[in-house]
């Protein structure tokens, strides 16, 4: 019987929230899940195996080193695992610095769908990854947002404005808004319909 390599992942988040939630996610898709705390502990352990990893899932603001001067290490030392960037620090300085790295292949604000971050596992793990990242939107949340069967299920509070907005640019300054309001973590978020959501922003 032959035996399939699984796909392996490397999870930089500093938030144990987060890192808790998406090693569960990645695991329930069938892959091998390292987890570091800091941006240099992750850069010492690709330059120490290098091919090992499948993928990175990187959050931008790290103890020891920032996540775009991690791609950048990253980059110089040839290695070529695929980087998925997901953060609440997304400025358009950001996102100009992202679309000139090769290694990214998406990124996504914070909160992030939890199908999202399935989805990109399953393609990985087929082989297949996106495009090189040339958007930073919210267009997939805002999109779902908008789904009266997830958005029915969100508690009420700073979330209500989603619920009630009709047109896309309406959800999208609420979803914003109710983000930027929120800091009392997931219990006063949409987590339970689907998203990655925490008061961690960053």
């Amino acid at each position: 019987m032959i035996q399939t390599k699984k796909p392996h992942l490397l999870l930089v988040e500093d938030c144990p929230e987060i890192a808790t939630l998406l090693r569960t996610i990645a695991e329930d898709e069938g892959f091998l899940v390292s987890s570091v705390l800091r941006g240099d502990e992750a850069f010492a352990l690709v330059a120490a195996n290098r091919g090992l990893y499948t993928a990175i899932f990187l959050d931008l603001v790290l103890p020891g080193m920032h996540g775009l001067d991690l791609v950048r290490n990253l980059e110089r030392l040839g290695d070529i695992t695929r980087v998925v960037i997901y953060s609440g620090n997304i400025t358009q300085e950001v996102h100009a610095q992202i679309r000139g790295h090769r290694a990214v292949v998406s990124c996504h604000p914070k909160p992030t769908p939890i199908p999202v971050f399935q989805k990109i596992l399953r393609d990985m793990a087929a082989g297949r990854s996106e495009a090189p990242a040339q958007a930073c939107d919210m267009y997939e949340l805002v999109r779902m947002a908008l789904n009266p069967s997830l958005t029915a299920s969100w508690p009420s509070g700073p979330w209500d404005p989603i619920r009630e907005a009709k047109t896309f640019e309406e959800a999208a300054e609420a979803l914003k808004a109710a983000v930027a309001r929120t800091d009392s973590g997931p219990s006063s978020s949409p987590a339970s319909a689907g998203y990655l959501v925490t008061a961690d922003t960053k």
